[in-house]
């Protein structure tokens, strides 16, 4: 998910790069794993510097793979899960829905999530009580957050849909929780 042109289904043509730039991909494995070993992930970067080399930059992650549910949810990172849910949306909305769907899928999304929590790592609470996983407390906040941005408002001009749309689809991790629910400063201290 982001800004780039696809031809071959394994890879990404862009036309140019910086630090600032994000891609979110989802990887689906079907093989079985061996418990207790890593799993290595793989992507390069070919590209040409101003002064016309052309490098190839590799990152390589080791990942430890576990079949127990709570350890998947113990080290998940809420700013990437709002930068690739923000990502999705947008690309939802370009090609394939109204807002209101994109909407919609984003609330459903968040509600899967935190009912799978619930079945599978915190089955002995009380039924009435609400359990959500230490790292992903604000994602109900967040969630209401992207549902409430800018870009699902169906009244906003082509122009500035296609704008947040481009935006979106290139925007850092970073920014990513600053955009859907924007700081607060304290008028106190100025």
């Amino acid at each position: 998910f982001g800004n780039y042109f696809r031809r071959i289904a394994f890879e990404m043509d862009l036309p140019s790069i910086d630090a600032d730039k994000s891609f979110g991909i989802r990887f689906e494995h079907e093989d079985i794993l061996q418990e207790n070993s890593e799993a290595c992930i793989q992507c390069a970067l070919l590209y040409t510097t101003h002064q016309g080399e052309r490098r190839i930059r590799v990152h390589t992650i080791s990942l430890p793979v576990t079949s127990l549910m709570n350890n998947i949810f113990r080290y998940s990172d809420l700013d990437a899960i709002i930068n690739l849910s923000l990502k999705q949306a947008a690309k939802q909305i370009y090609y394939t829905s109204t807002p209101k769907e994109a909407q919609v899928a984003l609330a459903n999304a968040c509600i899967d999530s935190l009912f799978v929590y619930r079945k599978f790592c915190a089955s002995a609470t009380n039924s009435g009580q609400l359990i959500l996983p230490e790292p992903l407390k604000l994602l109900p906040l967040a969630t209401l957050g992207l549902i409430k941005n800018n870009v699902f408002n169906s009244g906003l001009p082509v122009d500035d849909r296609s704008y947040l749309h481009s935006w979106i689809s290139s925007m850092p991790v970073s920014v990513s929780l600053p955009f859907i629910s924007p700081r607060l400063y304290s008028l106190l201290d100025i």
